[in-house]
């Protein structure tokens, strides 16, 4: 919190103090359960140790993901769950690489250009070093806080003997890889 509080002071809001409203927007998920509880935490924490004014709006899935992608929700929060995805990149290219998005991260064509670089690597062997780069990078800098994380249990019998997961991905990937006894 001592890395907020500076930032705040920083931006000339000492104590939350001229910040105005915090929008936190949310839903009810099947997904994860108590999403709205999460949001509401996060926000009465903001409240509480950085002086913010916050209100948690709990809205319906799809339309709060509409409104975010359109840019209707710049400078508010998102508390979501997330899609599964084939692997780390599609969240890449959404919020980093396409300039086009409305719900996209920054405005740097550098940036731009090295997410491009580094979605190109599509050597399975290299691919897992260049999104862990890619994303050492954006750490410090990126809007995206995750506050934990949910696996939903899969598992497999004893007649596999081989699978090759894809990297960065928290679903069943790679199915095509799996090999029978």
């Amino acid at each position: 919190m001592a890395k907020a509080k500076q930032l705040l002071a920083d931006a000339g809001y000492p104590g939350g103090k001229g910040f105005g409203k915090l929008t936190v927007n949310t839903w009810i998920s099947a997904s994860l359960p108590f999403l709205p509880e999460a949001a509401t935490l996060m926000a009465d924490t903001w409240r509480r140790e950085l002086g913010l004014d916050v209100e948690v709006k709990v809205g319906e899935e799809a339309a709060v993901n509409a409104a975010r992608r359109n840019g209707e929700l710049n400078g508010q929060i998102t508390v979501r769950d997330n899609e599964a995805r084939l692997d780390g990149a599609s969240i890449l290219r959404s919020s980093y690489g396409t300039p086009t998005q409305g719900d996209r991260q920054h405005h740097d064509q550098a940036l731009f250009d090295e997410v491009t670089k580094t979605l190109s690597v599509t050597d399975l062997n290299q691919r897992g070093a260049a999104l862990n780069t890619m994303y050492k990078r954006l750490r410090d800098e990126t809007y995206e806080l995750g506050i934990g994380y949910v696996n939903i249990p899969w598992g497999v019998g004893p007649r596999v003997t081989a699978w090759q997961l894809f990297t960065f991905s928290f679903f069943p990937s790679g199915l095509h890889t799996i090999v029978l006894k």
